[in-house]
């Protein structure tokens, strides 16, 4: 009687421990599922900004080359370029 009572207990902790397995499975699949869109989101958003970027440079690039900023200097500042008898020559 009391082996019957022994095999019964260990044979509930087993299903117990199988059904806790289970459930833990279940879970660390849905958590990993949900990291895997996580993850998806931010690469595409990484995507984004990277191609921004780019865009940013060569933006900046457009903007810094000589011609623009000669340009900008004689249209908006009326700037030119000095004469002949305007240079100074200073020597040590």
């Amino acid at each position: 009687m009391l082996s019957g009572l022994k095999i019964t207990s260990w044979l509930l902790v087993f299903w117990i421990s199988v059904i806790f397995c289970a459930l833990s499975v279940v879970h660390v699949s849905n958590a990993c599922r949900l990291l895997a869109s996580q993850l998806s989101t931010l690469e595409g958003e990484s995507n984004i900004l990277q191609e921004m970027w780019g865009k940013y440079l060569l933006e900046k690039s457009s903007y810094t080359s000589l011609i623009n900023i000669e340009n900008k200097a004689i249209d908006e500042l009326q700037m030119r370029a000095p004469r002949q008898d305007e240079f100074i020559v200073v020597s040590p």
